[in-house]
């Protein structure tokens, strides 16, 4: 994951931030992870990967670096700024 820097912070972010980031308000988490989201979808969209594959790598790192800990609703989040990203790089 050393060739994708931007897709490793965020994986730290989730992983350093685990057990709290599912209790975080909805502006604080959007405060904490959405740039990092943002910058993880801009690199692996210059890759190539199509919108439902960014998508999908990024579901399965916030489960890997979110374990244990139930982040349904940061997933759902992630996901949303995942697609606005995705095709509304201005956003």
């Amino acid at each position: 994951m050393t060739e994708l820097p931007a897709t490793a912070a965020l994986f730290a972010v989730l992983a350093d931030a685990s057990a709290e980031i599912a209790m975080l308000d909805r502006a604080d988490r959007q405060f904490a992870l959405k740039s990092a989201v943002c910058d993880a979808v801009d690199e692996l969209k210059k890759m190539g990967l199509s919108s439902s594959r960014v998508e999908t790598v990024l579901r399965r790192l916030t489960a890997d670096a979110c374990a244990p800990y139930p982040v349904t609703d940061v997933a759902g989040a992630i996901r949303s700024w995942c697609i606005q990203r995705y095709y509304d790089p201005h956003r």
